[in-house]
């Protein structure tokens, strides 16, 4: 590399002393790559600077001076140079003009944001079970860990996940919506750092496959702890054409059979809402987004499936409308609000009618009808009120009819064991009578036997049995009170 351009770069940094530039050369540090290779952090550079300022003086009493802003600039230039590395593009000492400075001071001041939040990474997916439906759960839980996990260059560990191996020139010339996303696309995969990234995916995947089904396609990765083919290759066995078709009828099955008619309190308006987001997703995902559906043809989905009939105006405004027509995220949104105010202004729902009754004459008019979270939270206290008081008539009502019920079964009860009661005395009287004198001693029939003996009196004592457990019910049927 030329030394007059490196020259012109610590210029570019703040180094306008010539002493200072030349005593930076004297010391070893001739070009970029020397500089970033052998000044192996930030901390490293500020001590050169220190250590450069305390030289001695040369013979005309000048000393080496660099400024102390120039710190954080000979830092940035170390990191514009460890980045074009990672990234394949050679340090041409030109190229680190201002623009570059103010970028990589910005990506710098990133890095030390993130250093002090201290972000939590989310939790890693549980156990690998199959490529089936929880594939995806697993993929991208797995991706979103890696996306907050760093590593080298405090690049996201995702990066070593990316499809595309090597980086194109368009890739190149994109422009990108973070840091962030530029060095993930960017960065070669290959190098000590990528080595030791790659390393760290494997650690992380590996408890989460040993002993289950994906294994036997890893395995061979183990000894490598490659983890980067490993995740592919798993992502290949899970998303390959047999995968995504079987996905693609999932996703379309749904869509098919959505339906929200409002008569389900578990299955509510957002529940339809978020089944189709799902479905839509899903599709957009296969084959990068060969099957995704448009704007308008997911609003028509939509309202075809809001069978309810309380919702055909809203169905009919959002046709009339360009922005709801063409809109998914605003269709439902308009659908959501208008479903927040349906209590003050919709009549009683299919639904409604079939539950509700007629309450009191002071609730008359009041639907006591099943309302969604959303009406009910809609409702102002005193309304709330008078539908509770129109519910809790209704039950105690309930209770005085099924009372009345049961009395009125105890007098029929009663009645009828009181009336056999007098049927069977009637028997036994005349029984009795013919049995015993009038002094209450006993006779004896003419032909000597004892009296009781008889067909007669056998039947009368029967009687007396079977009177006193009569007796008995009528008084359980009475509530305890014994009968005369």
């Amino acid at each position: 590399m030329d030394l007059a351009t490196f020259r012109q770069a610590l210029i570019r940094c703040g180094v306008t002393q010539a002493l200072a530039r030349n005593a930076i050369v004297t010391q070893g540090y001739d070009n970029m790559e020397v500089f970033a290779r052998y000044l192996a952090n930030d901390r490293a550079v500020a001590d050169f600077v220190k250590t450069l300022n305390k030289l001695p003086a040369n013979q005309e009493g000048e000393r080496p001076s660099v400024p102390f802003a120039s710190i954080r600039l000979l830092q940035a230039m170390r990191h514009w140079t460890i980045e074009r590395k990672r990234c394949g593009v050679a340090v041409v000492h030109n190229e680190l003009t201002e623009e570059e400075l103010a970028r990589i001071l910005e990506r710098m001041e990133e890095e030390e944001d993130i250093a002090e939040m201290k972000p939590v990474p989310p939790p890693l997916p549980e156990k690998f079970t199959s490529f089936g439906k929880h594939w995806r759960v697993f993929s991208e839980g797995f991706k979103g860990h890696c996306t907050v996990v760093r590593g080298s260059m405090n690049i996201p560990l995702a990066y070593v996940l990316r499809d595309h191996e090597a980086v194109t020139p368009a890739q190149r010339l994109a422009e990108y919506s973070t840091t962030d996303l530029r060095l993930m696309t960017l960065v070669q995969l290959d190098g000590r750092e990528f080595k030791k990234d790659n390393t760290l995916v494997w650690q992380l995947l590996r408890p989460l496959v040993l002993e289950t089904p994906a294994w036997n396609y890893v395995k061979q990765y183990d000894s490598t702890q490659d983890g980067r083919m490993a995740f592919l290759t798993l992502q290949t066995r899970g998303e390959g054409e047999a995968a995504a078709d079987a996905r693609r009828a999932a996703a379309e099955d749904v869509i098919l059979k959505a339906k929200y008619t409002g008569k389900s309190k578990r299955f509510t308006l957002q529940s339809y809402i978020n089944l189709l987001q799902g479905a839509f997703t899903e599709l957009a995902t296969i084959e990068n987004g060969e099957y995704a559906l448009s704007e308008k043809q997911k609003v028509s989905i939509f309202i075809k499936g809001l069978v309810a009939d309380e919702y055909a105006a809203t169905k009919h405004s959002i046709i009339q409308n360009p922005e709801t027509r063409e809109d998914f995220q605003k269709c439902y949104a308009f659908v959501e609000t208008m479903e927040q105010f349906r209590p003050s202004y919709a009549d009683t729902t299919s639904f409604d009618r079939n539950i509700s009754e007629t309450g009191t004459s002071k609730q008359k008019g009041v639907d006591k009808g099943y309302r969604t979270p959303a009406q009910w939270a809609a409702l102002s206290k005193e309304e709330r009120d008078k539908i509770l008081s129109a519910r809790g008539s209704k039950k105690s009502g309930d209770k005085k009819g099924k009372k009345n019920k049961t009395q009125d079964n105890k007098r029929k009860l009663e009645a009828a064991m009181t009336t056999a009661v007098d049927a069977i005395s009637a028997i036994t009287d005349d029984t009795e009578a013919t049995g015993s004198t009038t002094d209450g001693t006993s006779s004896r029939a003419p032909n000597g036997s004892e009296a009781g003996n008889t067909p007669g009196d056998q039947f009368g004592r029967r009687a007396q049995e079977i009177k006193k457990i009569l007796k008995t019910m009528v008084a359980a049927a009475k509530g305890g009170k014994k009968s005369e």
